[in-house]
């Protein structure tokens, strides 16, 4: 990685209309998921909490449970609501139980070649319905790994693909002026997607960075935008040896985040937690 070389011309294309084909359908509307029924912060005010873990330990683990470390965290952190909806009681316990579906943001850029810079990417929604009973972590990894196999494919994704093109090029959303848009997008954006999921895991990867910068870099964090329907949300990435875990939140309650964070200790994990919520 050279930070003097020539921009790519590939890295500001549109990929989505590169690799866009005419006549694939869109995929179904998603269904409406359950909901952290957490009160809301006051405005202007979102919280961080990350935990860091030595990426090592989390790698083996991962791979001892036949997973990625991308599902190893999000099988835990459906374990976690688990755990915390299973301990409430009466009307709201009765609000959580449904589908807890996960929105998980998945790089396209192996799958359709792109050097892109800008947004190349589309959302796996996998759930878990606690109507149906219990679930064991080894039962939620083999789900993922079998959802991920069956999902992850040029058929599967095509039409998320035509999808974001098609809603571009409709005539009436380009003619609409841009402050027209920009009242219209939060509420189209709730309905027809995080309406349809209850939180979110974002997997930066590892971080590189060019070896002249290497020694002024500590660590690496990135947290995800704040959403007054998904309340809580997570994002992760790994730079030299930690792995940073960082839920990004719109209320007080950090219960899922405590029964995530054990879970992990639990299973001996090193946690270390840093946060801007106020302490007592």
């Amino acid at each position: 990685m050279d930070i003097n070389a020539e921009p790519d011309h590939g890295e500001w294309e549109d990929s989505f209309h590169k690799y866009y084909q005419k006549g694939i359908p869109a995929p179904e509307a998603s269904k409406k998921a359950v909901h952290f029924p957490f009160e809301l912060m006051e405005k202007g005010q979102y919280r961080f909490l990350t935990g860091i873990s030595p990426v090592k330990e989390v790698k083996e683990l991962a791979k001892a449970n036949g997973c990625t470390v991308t599902m190893f965290i999000t099988a835990n952190y459906f374990m976690a609501i688990q755990d915390y909806v299973e301990q409430l009681k009466g009307p709201e316990k009765k609000a959580m139980m449904g589908r807890i579906v996960m929105n998980i943001p998945v790089d396209l850029r192996q799958m359709f070649p792109s050097k892109t810079m800008k947004n190349f990417f589309i959302s796996f929604t996998p759930f878990i319905d606690l109507r149906l009973g219990h679930y064991e972590l080894e039962e939620i990894i083999e789900y993922l790994n079998g959802y991920m196999k069956l999902n992850y494919s040029p058929k599967r994704i095509s039409p998320y693909v035509t999808r974001n093109v098609k809603n571009e090029r409709k005539v009436l959303v380009r003619l609409l002026p841009l402050w027209i848009k920009n009242l219209l997008m939060p509420f189209i954006y709730v309905r027809f997607g995080e309406r349809g999921y209850t939180t979110s895991v974002s997997n930066l990867g590892l971080v590189k960075v060019p070896d002249e910068i290497k020694d002024r870099i500590e660590a690496f964090e990135f947290y995800p935008a704040p959403s007054e329907v998904n309340k809580i949300k997570m994002c992760m990435c790994a730079y030299g040896s930690e792995l940073r875990l960082s839920f990004g939140q719109m209320t007080e309650n950090t219960e899922i985040e405590k029964y995530f964070f054990r879970r992990l200790r639990k299973m001996g994990i090193p946690v270390k937690i840093e946060s801007n919520i106020p302490q007592d």
